[in-house]
Parts: structure tokens; sequence; C-alpha cells
């Protein structure tokens, strides 16, 4: 076919033959026949090839260092401004192949379209392998992505992932763009584990700060009625409120937000229990709770 003029990069669906091979012979025949090892579509070929699943261990490695070896770019990206370093974060080889790349040369801090670098995705796929690999080449753990998150925001479900970066410096009070801490991105977004928030909390973490909206993480807490983390949050010296709005303390959040089933109500206990004071909770709470017959106990202690 070449000899009949079939052009060996002839792009269709977005793929050249050499994306679609399979096979180290035929790649290695397209390559020595002129293939463009580095035209793009919305990917190259390198990306590509680490991307596909159907290799195994030893053809994804032996395909890589061909690539290499005829001259393909580590730093190109796709249409979403991925590296072949962050695709292979993504991809079921991981570790291997990203060893591979970090060897040869690759950028562990280059960020795609979104700003998220490898050590971000690998934090995002709790791919803790892949994320010790990369900061023992030398990613960054505090560099932002688009919306303002580093790896730790990220990292916040998983207990092992949180405790590396930490031990890599990470910075524990480090805000997005909506002003939230990884302790309040773990609150807001997953709920937030014992485990991770006492981590968070041992490292450094302000238990009293307030993102944009004026949400501290004893507020978010409260309003997910996560008894045990409003305790631990307490235990840490979280600001109960008493100079802050009465509708934005804890007890009136949970009151307020909430029909006042018996969940809600021994969420509501907890504030007070730790001297809150009930006079700042808003009279209109009081009467919803009345109304709805509510534990005695709980307004008594909202009304002394």
């Amino acid at each position: 076919m070449l000899d009949a003029g079939l052009d060996i990069n002839r792009v269709h669906d977005n793929k050249t033959p050499l994306m679609n091979a399979v096979q180290i012979e035929v790649i290695n025949f397209l390559l020595n026949n002129g293939a463009d090892v580095n035209l793009k579509t919305n990917t190259t070929s390198l990306i590509n090839a680490i991307s596909l699943g159907y290799f195994s261990d030893s053809a994804i490695l032996s395909i890589v260092d061909t690539f290499l070896k005829k001259g393909a770019s580590l730093e190109d990206t796709d249409a979403y401004g991925c590296t072949a370093l962050i695709a292979s974060v993504k991809s079921r080889h991981r570790k291997m192949v990203l060893k591979y790349l970090l060897d040869m040369g690759a950028d562990a801090n280059r960020k795609n379209n979104n700003g998220l670098t490898a050590l971000h995705i690998a934090a995002a796929k709790n791919k803790f392998d892949c994320a010790e690999t990369l900061l023992k080449y030398g990613a960054d753990v505090n560099l932002k992505c688009n919306a303002g998150r580093t790896p730790l925001h990220y990292a916040v479900q998983n207990e092992r992932l949180v405790k590396l970066f930490l031990e890599y410096q990470a910075n524990v009070n480090a805000t997005d763009d909506m002003g939230n801490t990884p302790l309040l991105f773990a609150l807001k977004c997953y709920g937030g584990t014992v485990k991770i928030v006492k981590l968070l909390i041992a490292f450094g973490s302000d238990v009293n700060h307030k993102n944009h909206s004026g949400m501290s993480a004893l507020l978010v807490a409260a309003e997910k009625l996560n008894t045990s983390i409003m305790t631990l949050l307490l235990d840490a010296k979280a600001d109960l409120g008493q100079d802050d709005l009465p509708q934005k303390l804890a007890q009136s959040r949970v009151l307020d937000t909430w029909l006042p089933s018996e969940q809600v109500q021994q969420t509501a206990k907890i504030p007070i229990d730790h001297g809150t004071s009930a006079d700042l909770v808003r009279q209109v709470i009081i009467h919803r709770l009345i109304a709805a017959g509510t534990d005695g106990i709980l307004i008594q202690k909202l009304i002394k």
C-alpha cells in the first residue's frame, strides 16, 4: 500500500496509522517508513499508547521506549493539555510507565488545561504509589490548579495520601478559590472521617478558618449532623461563634436546616453542652421546635 502512494500519516477519526497500531512489529515498520511520531490530532502517539488499556506491561514499556528513541516529545499534550506523564497516572500501568517517563526527564509539575498536575490526579484517583513516586522525583505538593486547590485538597478521602502529603510539607491551610482549606473541603465534599480530620488538625489545620461563604468546619459538620466531627472540632477549640451572627451558630444552623428528628436534636445539643449561649439561637427556631413536639430537655437548654 505504501508503494501505491498511501499517506502513512493520514488521519482518520483523529487517529493516524501509528496510533492505531497495536503490535510492536507494525509500530516499528511504520516508524521505519516515515510515520511521524510527533504528529498531533487530539492526542499524540505516545499519549495514545499509554492511555490504551490492552498492552501488556512489557509491551507498553517497549512501545514507549521505541517512541522516545524515535524522537517522541515527552512534553507534547493532548486536547486536554495532558502530557504522557499525566496520562500514565490515569493508565493501568501507572507506576511502571510513570517512573520510566520521569527517568527520561518528564516534567513532574506540568499542568493540564485545568491546572492539574500528575500529583493532583494521583490524589484524586487515590493512587498512592504514583503520588509517592512523583514526590520522590520532585513534584511540588503545593501547586494549585485553576480552582485554587492543591493535591492535598484532592487527597482528603485517603488517609495514607493525606499523611504522605503532610510529611512532604503540604500546606495544611492552603485555600482554594472558594476559601476552603483541605479540612473544609473534606467536610463539605466528602463528609470527612475522624481519622483524616484528626490528622489534619495534628498538622496544624485552622479549625476556625471560614471560607468565602462564612462557613467554618464546625458549621459544615453541624449541617451534616456529623456529631463525631463536631465533638472532635470542639475538643480542638473550634469557636462556638458567640460573636458571630446568631443564624450562623452551629445549633441554629442544624435546627433551621433540618426537621427536628432525634438525630438533629442530639446534634444541636453538642454546641450547647460545650458552652455556647442558647440566648443567641433565633426565637423562631425555638417556636418551631416546640410546635414539632421536640425533646423537652433540648427546649429547656435553649430557653435557659
